[in-house]
């Protein structure tokens, strides 16, 4: 059961890692933040 709480919450940190990361280069690159 703890392993597939962890695959959960890995596959849910990447996607807000992802949405977080398209936001930021929408918004401004030049913030170098995801670089």
């Amino acid at each position: 059961q703890l392993a597939g709480t962890t695959t959960k919450t890995a596959a849910l940190t990447a996607s807000v890692w992802a949405a977080s990361t398209q936001i930021a280069s929408a918004a401004g690159p030049d913030w170098g933040l995801f670089e």
